[in-house]
């Protein structure tokens, strides 16, 4: 159904005359509509809450952190400000859980509680500070990564790869050293076979004999 000419017209004249708040009294409340719970929007401590406290926590983040420039301090400004919002929503949420209980169910020991219907929107609130934590760390990671990446150049890459080449040697000559231990080993067990084998007539527990008494020796050397 379409709107009359007349209908629109006075629809104009309506709106012209709500102009909002006049008095100061009216325009600073209004402003303080979006802060009632400042889950949302533009960042600030609200009144009730600690601003020493706040900047007490922002001032550990860039400690820990150490921001090298103005791109990972608005990060790291970032993650205080999601810490501080999560916190807040979990202190909203405690309010939302109301106690019920009745002089019969004390007397009976028992309890009983409600939830306003304001708790899932606060933990909505808690969740989405969480992931905005998680992103500015991510990011902060990310730009860190690449800041250091660029410090070290070409020359630090170099230095790398030339440690990597070297470890790499060292593996190789440890390998090397240990096949020419087992062929040494090897070689030692067959000169003892073929000295045994001189003596053909002998009885065949002296030739075990022997072989025992110098296997501790062969496998002490392959072993080396």
């Amino acid at each position: 159904m379409s709107i009359s000419d007349n209908k629109l017209e006075a629809n104009r004249r309506n709106a012209q005359k709500s102009t909002g708040p006049r008095t100061p009294e009216g325009k600073a409340k209004v402003a303080q509509n979006n802060w009632k719970h400042g889950l949302s929007g533009t960042f600030r401590v609200l009144p009730g809450e600690n601003q020493q406290t706040y900047d007490d926590l922002l001032d550990e983040f860039v400690r820990v952190q150490k921001p090298a420039d103005g791109l990972e301090l608005q990060l790291v400004r970032k993650m205080a400000e999601s810490n501080w919002i999560s916190a807040r929503a979990v202190r909203l949420q405690e309010g939302c859980i109301v106690n019920t209980s009745t002089p019969e169910l004390a007397a009976q020991k028992l309890a009983s509680a409600a939830v306003t219907d304001q708790l899932e929107r606060f933990l909505r609130y808690q969740t989405a500070a969480d992931r905005a934590y998680a992103r500015a760390a991510a990011e902060l990671a990310k730009c860190r990564k690449e800041r250091l990446a660029a410090e070290r150049g070409f020359e630090s890459q170099k230095r790398a790869e030339a440690e990597e080449q070297r470890r790499e040697k060292r593996q190789n000559q440890r390998d090397e050293s240990h096949f020419l231990t087992i062929a040494i080993a090897q070689l030692r067990k067959t000169r003892l076979e073929q000295q045994l084998d001189l003596f053909p007539h002998g009885p065949k527990t002296s030739r075990k004999l022997k072989m025992n008494e110098a296997a501790p020796q062969m496998l002490e050397i392959a072993s080396a």
